[in-house]
């Protein structure tokens, strides 16, 4: 499959890296007019307010472009790529709720074109199920809290932003 790169930089322009990112991110693969609500990412929305370019940013993004690129029964049966409106929601979730030094997450795609992203790290097993853009099925165990609950988030994400938040400051 060729995809176009997730990230064409600009070095012509004196920006910082993380404003160069945000500047490339509609290049998905798609046409920058589908994808221009996600050049409104900041890392001044972040839950955690960082300047740096998140680390998990670019490995995200690609993964996801390959996703919103899989040919249609990818998965052997009717499976359908991720749906570009689930992902580009996705990146925007993880920028509003991630620091720049947290774990990337495993993302698997679902066939029906939603995403699952997946964290196995820290004593924490926490797995976000995107169906559809603003809402969340979550399922979160600590296992050095021995906190755990799956419920829906379709408003409010307080709580998923808490529990990335452990996820993200917690020593391995």
């Amino acid at each position: 499959m060729n995809v176009e790169p997730a990230f064409a930089l600009d070095t012509g322009t004196n920006w910082t890296p993380w404003q160069r990112a945000r500047k490339e991110i509609p290049r998905l693969g798609l046409t920058e007019g589908a994808a221009s609500g996600v050049t409104a990412i900041r890392p001044a929305s972040s839950a955690f307010s960082d300047d740096r370019e998140p680390t998990w940013l670019r490995l995200t993004v690609m993964k996801l472009s390959d996703l919103i690129n899989l040919p249609e029964g990818w998965d052997g049966h009717l499976g359908r790529p991720v749906d570009f409106d689930v992902a580009k929601f996705a990146v925007k979730f993880l920028a509003s709720t991630l620091d720049s030094e947290s774990p990337a997450p495993q993302i698997v795609p679902l066939s029906y074109g939603g995403l699952q992203l997946e964290w196995h790290e820290r004593d924490i097993d926490l797995e976000i199920e995107i169906e559809i853009p603003n809402r969340l099925f979550v399922s979160f165990t600590d296992h050095r809290g021995d906190e755990e609950f799956e419920r829906e988030f379709s408003a409010d994400y307080s709580e998923v932003t808490r529990v990335l938040r452990i996820l993200s400051t917690r020593e391995a």
